[in-house]
């Protein structure tokens, strides 16, 4: 319609008229550009613009910044254990604490959270490099195994579940238990020790926990989401963006989910009740990874293991830093005791426990 219009115009010999028309409209449209672009071109009246790390293409996991050592004395107490742990956690009612040991990370080492003493190993079929706890065991998801080993705070054997392939993290809800297979992009749910089902989740989940009101909270390392799974349907809900490279999670009391986003450099906050809502971002600056969560004092302990510090936050509201300390080398894990509030830092370069508090 347009081209016989413009034959048309031609046939009255129009034509001169309609390109100078198009031209005083294309050049009016441009000086109002300008005259836009212009408004408000002082310095001192635009905000400072936004710097967003770079992502990669396709989407990968961030994996724990390497730390650059020669930082100043960690703070509190230092044991050396050795090896190259990783994953730590601790059982608030006997006060054993749990890492991952070796060089292989085939121990599970049991110590006294107050201490620091070792007080027995424990025996595992393949590497660790997460440790949580619930249900009354220590939780140990061996990726090159596809297991999760579950262990009593008193020693022993491990008890061993097949599970999906390359389980990272495991909680406990509602007496069951889930298992966040990273490379099968699944889910696995146990009860009384065996496998229930596995559920699909979004790409690769790296991080699980507990959220109450029927709810375990997923974070996919490499889609960048967080999603909620109904532990009683066993549904999932709508995922949410979760940063530039989100990493490990934990939850509070009132079902807020406070997330590491590693490659933003920031604590990520959603809300679960009623629904998924993303609520604050706390900019923490270098690379946070391990959390931890003290529900009795309201505080978030967030580990930076390129720059070998450790933050201590506050939950009560909004998050807000009150703290930092420097730690052991490369502090990719971090737990509490929640009987005096002191933080545990696993020091993977240099084979090291460090206790903050008392």
């Amino acid at each position: 319609m347009f081209i016989t219009a413009l034959c048309a115009c031609a046939r009255l010999g129009f034509v001169r008229s309609f390109r100078r028309l198009l031209l005083a409209i294309l050049a009016a449209f441009v000086a109002l550009f300008l005259f836009l672009a212009s408004c408000g071109d002082d310095a001192a009246d635009r905000p400072a613009k936004a710097t967003t790390p770079a992502l990669p293409f396709p989407p990968t996991a961030f994996e724990p910044a390497t730390s650059r050592g020669g930082g100043p004395t960690p703070e509190g107490r230092v044991v050396r254990i050795g090896g190259r742990p990783e994953g730590v956690a601790i059982d608030p009612a006997t006060g054993t604490l749990a890492v991952a040991l070796g060089a292989d990370g085939t121990e599970l080492g049991l110590f006294d959270a107050q201490s620091l003493q070792l007080r027995s190993k424990v025996r595992l079929p393949a590497g660790a490099r997460h440790v949580s706890f619930g249900a009354g065991r220590f939780l140990v998801p061996m990726e090159d195994a596809d297991q999760l080993a579950q262990v009593a705070p008193s020693g022993g054997e491990a008890e061993l579940t097949d599970v999906g392939d390359g389980p990272h993290d495991a909680t406990a809800a509602d007496g069951q238990l889930f298992v966040g297979d990273e490379f099968g992009g699944t889910v696995s749910v146990l009860r009384d020790g065996k496998l229930r089902t596995t559920m699909p989740v979004d790409v690769q989940p790296g991080g699980i926990v507990d959220v109450g009101d029927g709810k375990v909270a997923i974070i996919s390392v490499r889609a960048y989401t967080v999603e909620l799974l109904d532990t009683q349907t066993l549904r999932t809900s709508g995922s949410q963006n979760a940063g530039y490279g989100p990493s490990h999670a934990v939850a509070t009391t009132d079902g807020r989910v406070l997330v590491a986003d590693t490659r933003g450099g920031a604590v990520l906050v959603y809300e679960t009740r009623p629904r998924l809502k993303f609520i604050q971002r706390l900019a923490t600056g270098g690379s946070p990874y391990g959390l931890a969560i003290d529900q009795r004092r309201n505080r978030l302990w967030v580990t930076d293991s390129g720059a070998d510090r450790v933050l201590e936050v506050d939950t009560a509201g909004e998050l807000r830093e009150v703290a930092e300390y420097p730690t052991v080398r490369q502090p990719n894990s971090v737990a509490v005791d929640e009987r005096s509030g002191a933080a545990v830092v696993v020091g993977q370069a240099g084979g090291e426990l460090q206790r903050i508090g008392d």
